[in-house]
């Protein structure tokens, strides 16, 4: 194993390779026996492929001990000799399992004492990770390592070999690479401008490509052009033709225009007749117009808000339109305000007025009527004979019953104001509220009848006037 021959690796190269490791002796060719736990194939030391050859060296390593070892006295005999042979084949197993019982007992520690640090593991089984133990299997992987990154590097285009393995050995040639890679940097920064360069040409022809498409744009436009050019020609063409063949009829034409031209002459001189006839007729519609907005207009507002006064609900939309109507006629306009503040109310009416004073005067006591039978005005006449009783118009109840049928006949006549005074006299002796409400009410609708009489009377007035 120590005396076979290195593939593709210089000695001298190997030398250096192995000078770099702490664990290796600078004169001594063959390297360290023994392993560590991370040490690949050979990392182990008790595996059956290396014990055939590490044996030997053991021994050897051991009888150089024991032959270095200071001669005991002749007086301890054959003791010592042997003592010191056994201790050195016991040494030498020992160097031979080392590898291998360190191993186990890491493996058995962190198995069943897995709260140690790994700082106390290595000091129990003596693990030293800056140690550096090379074996042959070891040198034998590092070599293949070194020969294959060599081959990969060798096979690569424009590289010295040389160079190459002066850079895997870090050997005082590397800044023949340095240089090199200094000069591959140079290129590559050389090779990116230019790609940037032809980066901007490339864009320089696509704005090429899009210009000439525009002009292939306008080409085709241009064509398109005269082909409408030549379109026009021939329509010009054809009316220049048609002008020539009516320049052939001229005369006849010029017959035919002038008898349009007297034909028109009678037809405008019928219309301005007929214009003179219409201006009557035209001035009478406007006679009408402006009456049927002086008459027929008023009178139908008027005569809608007085449908609207006649029930009990408010006519706001009746006043607005009868001040619609009416036009800016201003003795008409006050008419209106006035009844402005009763629309949105309305106003008791004349049936309504007459219900509610009959009601008044029962709850006061009265009747509506003073008429008798004659078995009642017998009876009546008898008993202020006798001296039982006084004349029936004599007494209060019969005063008032004669003053509420008076009052219910002045409503029913229809004299308001009659009624209200009357009401009031008699409310000046019998103090009630409800004929209080009653006359409040009655003073209200007159207002309202009276606005309403003096725009009725307005509006009759002008229909008089336009008539």
């Amino acid at each position: 194993m120590a005396n076979r021959p290195l593939p593709n690796v210089d000695p001298d190269a190997l030398s250096k390779l192995a000078s770099q490791y702490p664990g290796s002796n600078d004169g001594r060719a063959e390297p360290k026996l023994g392993g560590s736990s991370g040490g690949g194939g050979g990392s182990t030391g008790g595996g059956p492929g290396d014990g055939g050859g590490d044996r030997p060296s053991a021994k050897a390593g051991a009888v150089t001990k024991a032959e270095t070892s200071p001669k005991p006295a002749a007086k301890t005999g054959v003791f010592w000799p042997a003592l010191f042979a056994v201790v050195a084949i016991v040494a030498a197993f020992a160097s031979l399992a080392a590898p291998s019982l360190r191993s186990e007992a890491r493996a058995l520690l962190q198995r069943y004492i897995p709260q140690l640090e790994a700082k106390t593991v290595d000091l129990i089984t003596g693990h030293d990770t800056r140690r550096l133990e090379v074996t042959y299997d070891g040198l034998d992987q590092r070599i293949a390592s070194l020969t294959e990154a060599l081959g990969r590097i060798a096979a690569a285009p424009g590289l010295d070999p040389t160079a190459a393995r002066e850079l895997l050995l870090k050997t005082e040639q590397n800044e023949r690479l340095g240089a090199v890679e200094a000069a591959a940097a140079a290129q590559k920064i050389t090779l990116d401008g230019i790609a940037d360069r032809l980066n901007g040409v490339d864009k320089q022809i696509a704005g090429l490509d899009e210009v000439r498409q525009s002009i292939d744009a306008l080409a085709g436009r241009a064509a398109s052009a005269e082909q409408a050019l030549a379109a026009l020609q021939e329509s010009l063409a054809s009316v220049q033709a048609t002008l020539a063949t009516l320049g052939a009829s001229d005369a006849q034409t010029a017959a035919l225009i002038e008898g349009m031209s007297g034909r028109f002459d009678a037809l405008s001189a019928e219309i301005a007749t007929a214009h003179e006839r219409l201006a009557p007729v035209a001035a009478l519609t406007n006679r009408v117009a402006e009456q049927r907005k002086s008459m027929e207009l008023p009178l139908i507002g008027m005569t809608q808000l007085r449908i609207a006064l006649n029930r009990d609900t408010p006519f706001k939309m009746e006043l607005a339109l009868a001040k619609q109507l009416v036009g800016d006629d201003a003795e008409s306009l006050a008419a209106l305000a006035a009844l402005e503040s009763q629309a949105g109310t309305g106003v008791a009416s004349l049936r309504s007025l007459r219900r509610d004073f009959a009601f008044a005067a029962t709850q006061m006591g009265g009747t509506l009527t003073v008429m008798r039978s004659w078995t009642q005005r017998l009876s009546s006449w008898v008993e202020v004979l006798v001296g039982t009783r006084s004349v029936p118009e004599a007494d209060s109840i019969g005063q008032m019953s004669a003053a509420i049928a008076s009052i219910d006949a002045v409503l029913e006549a229809g004299q308001l104001d009659l009624a209200i005074n009357e009401t009031i006299a008699l409310n000046s002796r019998q103090s009630d509220v409800l004929l209080d409400g009653w006359i409040v009410e009655a003073r209200r609708r007159l207002a309202t009848e009276r606005a309403f009489d003096q725009l009725s009377a307005r509006i009759y007035a002008r229909i008089g006037t336009s008539g």
